[in-house]
């Protein structure tokens, strides 16, 4: 058993609403962003045991930025009427037995990802003290979720002793661990300084033979970054990180690299050779981008050279950040002197290196050039990949070459060349933009027979298109057409529809767009935003049946809606003398905390 010791609490009156609102609030992705309330210090623990003993990581970005699936899933739970009676005991009451006693009565069932939310929603004490009630129920065992959770919430309070102790936990009961087990210490300790004991979290994702990913090393790069003055030297690090393998060298070669600390990558870089593991072409490529970064011009093409003495074939890799520097101080003559120098090394340009080039000639004006080196990518074999069309579109409509978007596009087609719907997309979206629809139109009918499959937002970009056209009869078409070849309308779809039907005065069919949407909204992922327009666009038309129904679906569904528009459609009520329906609608609305404030 645990004890977490004193808590020092400080309210405000920016917390204490804030608190507030999180209470009536429908939880969200954005509200978990949890508030600190409390503060725990530890000792200090050496840099050799790392989070072994309790030291760790910090979270991640990413972390709070759910997954639309992840997010669902946890809708699910907190929707639960299980969720919201353990939350309810929890939030009346101070943890003791009476409280237990009352949790007691919704331990079966009681599940890790359950736990896990339930830990999300509460403050640290809370939270912990739940934790450890819910371990002692019968049939339950905490899984990776709930562990996590736990683990974020107390490295978030800088409790790293009792989350790592935790973890210890995990390790003893053999519970499976991930990259979020770990980005909480990294994170939390960068925050509060603790360099050494970020770097040494190293050491404990070697315990559980965890090794480094891409979120571990973006949030130990931050680290290191934010605390530049605070790294340790190179013999510090190799005298307490545990560097048995080499994915331990790599990801502080590339953190350090990338932090700033290009010395400390390359000294990290000659101490694996001399430990047994040889560098690659891949190490070389990452000190060459970190000197690019570092505006090491020379030191970069000497790795270069490097990289040949020690009998390894540099690849494309290596030569294009030196290529995008170039580019970017505007000497497209250097970029083009190292992409001759490449083929002269015996090295092959890649689709990475073509998209720097043509981004610099289109930066530089020289459309034609531009085009030129499409055309010679095509032919020496890099298959352009969907940002090299990104690079080419935007390039030509910002130069204001939209015809030759066209013809690109149409040549590409007739040669059997693979674009990409995203590209396409946005092809179609700049000549509706620009009263183009005829050739947006055959565009489209070219994507239906066959050269890629429009989605949702292709037929939204169309609709859309129809109705700036006049073509509302065609509008509805493509609304059919969607259905019947089984894409799903997504939330942009019905908003394309009900604001354009209302906007040609077909209200009748926009009131059937907004009971077709309210009852697939289960299905769909309705923000404030969308709500928040299409609201204001039925209120404007004088919608107010429809206005009124979709506000109470917003109320029952607690979704959300911006004040403003709330407030318009309250006083168009009043106007018309339904002040009772006003009353209680923004009353419903409020309570259940589905106004923001976002202009």
């Amino acid at each position: 058993m645990y004890r977490l010791g004193e808590m020092v609490v400080e309210w405000d009156l920016f917390l204490a609403g804030s608190m507030l609102r999180l209470l009536l609030q429908r939880p969200t992705v954005a509200s978990r962003r949890r508030l600190t309330t409390s503060r725990v210090y530890c000792d200090s623990v050496s840099l050799k045991e790392g989070c072994v003993v309790g030291e760790g990581i910090q979270g991640f970005t990413e972390s709070d930025s759910c997954s639309n699936e992840v997010s669902f899933r946890r809708q699910l739970f907190v929707e639960s009427p299980q969720f919201r009676n353990l939350i309810r005991i929890l939030r009346e009451r101070a943890w003791g037995p009476i409280t237990e006693l009352a949790l007691q009565e919704f331990a079966e069932g009681l599940t890790p990802r359950l736990v896990a939310e339930v830990i999300r929603h509460q403050e640290v004490d809370s939270a912990f003290r739940f934790f450890e009630w819910a371990k002692k129920q019968e049939g339950y065992c905490h899984d990776v979720h709930s562990y996590n959770a736990m683990v974020k919430k107390l490295a978030a309070s800088q409790n790293f002793t009792v989350a790592g102790e935790i973890l210890k936990e995990m390790k003893r009961v053999g519970s499976e661990v991930n990259s979020y087990t770990f980005v909480p210490f990294i994170v939390h300790y960068g925050k509060a300084g603790m360099v050494r004991r970020a770097l040494g979290t190293l050491n404990c994702m070697n315990t559980f033979n965890f090794r480094s990913d891409k979120r571990i090393g973006f949030h130990l790069t931050q680290v290191l970054e934010s605390n530049s003055d605070k790294v340790p030297g190179v013999e510090d690090i190799l005298a307490h990180i545990d560097f048995s393998n080499r994915e331990a060298f790599e990801t502080l070669i590339i953190c350090l690299g990338r932090a700033g600390k290009v010395d400390h990558a390359e000294k990290l870089l000659e101490e694996m050779e001399i430990r047994g593991f040889t560098p690659n072409v891949n190490n070389y490529a990452i000190l060459v981008d970190c000197n690019c970064r570092a505006g090491r011009v020379g030191r970069a093409f000497e790795l270069i050279n490097l990289t040949q003495q020690k009998g390894l074939q540099p690849d494309a890799s290596v030569f294009n950040p030196l290529i995008y520097l170039q580019c970017q101080s505007g000497s497209i003559e250097g970029a083009l002197k190292l992409f001759e120098d490449m083929g002269k090394r015996g090295c092959n340009a890649n689709s990475v290196t073509y998209n720097i080039l043509i981004s610099g000639y289109f930066r530089r004006g020289q459309i034609d050039e531009a085009i030129a080196t499409l055309s010679r990518m095509l032919v020496e074999g890099p298959v352009p990949t969907e940002f090299t069309w990104g690079v080419i579109f935007r390039g030509l409509f910002l130069s204001g070459h939209l015809g030759k978007i066209v013809e690109i596009v149409d040549d590409s087609i007739r040669r059997g060349i693979t674009l990409y719907r995203e590209s396409l997309n946005y092809v179609l979206q700049r000549l509706c933009k620009n009263g183009k629809f005829e050739e947006a139109e055959k565009l489209f009918n070219k994507m239906l027979g066959g050269v890629c499959i429009p989605n949702s937002h292709s037929y939204s970009i169309m609709m859309k298109g129809c109705f700036s056209a006049g073509k509302v009869e065609k509008a509805k078409e493509l609304y059919k057409n969607m259905k019947d070849r089984g894409c799903n309308p997504t939330p942009v779809v019905y908003l394309c529809l009900i604001t354009g039907l209302c906007d040609v005065c077909e209200f009748k069919e926009a009131a059937q767009m907004v009971e077709e949407m309210i009852e697939l909204c289960s299905d769909l992922e309705l923000d404030h935003s969308t709500n928040s327009t299409i609201l204001r666009k039925l209120s404007q038309s004088g919608m107010l049946n429809e206005s009124l129904k979709f506000s109470w679906h917003i109320a029952n569904n607690r979704l959300t809606v911006r004040k403003i528009e709330l407030q318009s459609l309250m006083i168009l009520l009043c106007e018309k003398g339904l002040n009772n329906e006003a009353t209680n609608l923004n009353s419903e609305l409020w309570k259940r905390g589905c106004v923001v404030h976002a202009l």
